[in-house]
């Protein structure tokens, strides 16, 4: 993510280039759905200026207070949502999979959001065939909103 050039907050551009294919900018615009839980009752007081950050759509000052949390305390399963979320909305598709990828864990509550984002990520990344895979094991979950989600976007990757 360091490496690559940011983009700006609050920016809807699918896609992890601006040369990406409009096919793939297109089916991404499609599918795109994300609920993200920004009430910063639900998170520990540590990722107040990350939920504020987010709840302004500011991906980048949030990404890099997650930075600041994650070297005061070890790596958990709300951080890797949290920088999950950043990644995402900042074009870094593929390393936003493989955070969302650690959420998939029998009786996680995040599980099948995970599921969903991880296929956005990878879908970002233009890698379908990871995107179906994550999106055909959502399926398997029977998870109301997601599961109908991944439903459709499979119709349109197919």
């Amino acid at each position: 993510a360091q490496n690559q050039p940011m983009v700006p907050a609050g920016s809807q551009l699918r896609g992890s280039s601006p040369s990406d294919p409009s096919e793939l900018k297109q089916l991404l615009e499609s599918v795109w759905f994300t609920a993200y839980d920004t009430v910063s009752q639900h998170y520990h007081f540590g990722f107040q200026p990350t939920v504020n950050a987010l709840s302004q759509k500011d991906y980048p000052a949030a990404y890099v207070s997650l930075r600041m949390v994650e070297k005061a305390k070890p790596g958990n399963d709300t951080l890797a949502y949290l920088k999950g979320i950043c990644l995402l909305e900042l074009g870094e598709g593929a390393e936003a999979g493989r955070y969302f990828s650690q959420l998939d864990k029998t009786g996680h509550p995040k599980r099948a959001e995970g599921l969903w984002l991880s296929g956005l990520g990878w879908m970002l990344a233009g890698e379908r065939e990871k995107a179906k895979r994550a999106w055909e094991k959502l399926k398997s979950l029977r998870a109301p909103v997601y599961s109908q989600k991944a439903d459709a976007a499979l119709l349109r990757i197919q």
